[in-house]
């Protein structure tokens, strides 16, 4: 199996291993998305523990590790992580809610060339987002940072979660935004109940609604603009590193899967637990 970093997908059938891990190197968020499938435990990765981590990442065939949390680039050492992960040539992506400091901003806005892909998440037009993301100018924040990356020539991404709040015309506000800007390549996520919050079933939609939506999307795009979705099962089976270090496998339901300790279980013991769940990894035609 090889990763692309031109088209972030794979391609081939065959691996040893786990090709791609989400690593959620921190929970610490500065919004309050109430559909957010982070554990949101408060806590950051031990800085003294990412090497190691890596390590094992490497021996355990990670190709491509998607960086994501909370806010990862707020992360205190995100820099030295992204640096042992390129040491040891494993592909990156990171996602951002674009709410972070300019320390940060200065930073993601410097090094993105050493992203496959800066993904951007943007849940609405400027109300809507605002209100699902519980801040003021969340918003305003993420649209300027994706202008920013664009006009710098970064390899970009917007990822949309499409809630209950979202409806054709919200969509295509949204749409009208992205266009503006030149974003030609968008991905449109169905709420998956990993670690739901309570309040989680209030935002989630049916598989209906959310193909209903997507349709509309893809009916009235760019022709330069590629539309990606992923339904809720695209993501079952997805593994998810957690900063306190466990490595747990999404399922269809809001319990992740039981996984390792990344740095406790050994490696027969981690390679015993990844074959047990099937390799699903993202294609240029979906996920498989």
């Amino acid at each position: 199996m090889e990763y692309d970093p031109d088209t972030n997908a794979f391609s081939g059938t065959y691996h040893v291993g786990l090709p791609q891990v989400m690593w959620h190197i921190t929970d610490v968020c500065a919004l309050t998305c109430p559909y957010c499938f982070s554990t949101k435990s408060g806590l950051g990765t031990e800085v003294d523990k990412l090497e190691p981590i890596v390590d094992r990442l490497k021996q355990l065939g990670v190709l491509k590790v998607d960086f994501g949390g909370g806010e990862p680039v707020s992360y205190s050492q995100f820099g030295e992580a992204v640096d042992l992960c390129e040491q040891r040539r494993m592909h990156l992506t990171v996602t951002t809610s674009g709410v972070i400091s300019p320390k940060s901003r200065g930073w993601l806005l410097t090094n993105h060339n050493r992203f496959a892909r800066v993904i951007v998440s943007m849940d609405g037009t400027s109300l809507i987002h605002d209100r699902l993301r519980g801040r003021i100018g969340a918003f305003r924040e993420a649209l300027a940072l994706l202008v920013d990356l664009i006009g710098d020539g970064a390899k970009v991404r917007v990822n949309t979660v499409i809630t209950s709040a979202v409806t054709r015309e919200v969509m295509g506000g949204l749409q009208r935004e992205l266009d503006s800007v030149g974003l030609s390549e968008w991905c449109l996520i169905q709420p998956h109940p990993s670690n739901a919050k309570p309040t989680f079933e209030d935002f989630a939609i049916e598989d209906a609604k959310f193909r209903d939506l997507v349709a509309s999307v893809r009916g009235t795009r760019r022709e330069e603009m590629k539309v990606i979705e992923r339904p809720r099962s695209a993501y079952v089976g997805y593994w998810t590193l957690h900063p306190g270090g466990q490595m747990r496998p999404q399922t269809t339901g809001p319990e992740d899967g039981v996984g390792f300790h990344i740095l406790e279980a050994s490696y027969e013991q981690a390679m015993l637990e990844i074959g047990k769940v099937p390799v699903k990894v993202p294609t240029e035609n979906g996920v498989k």
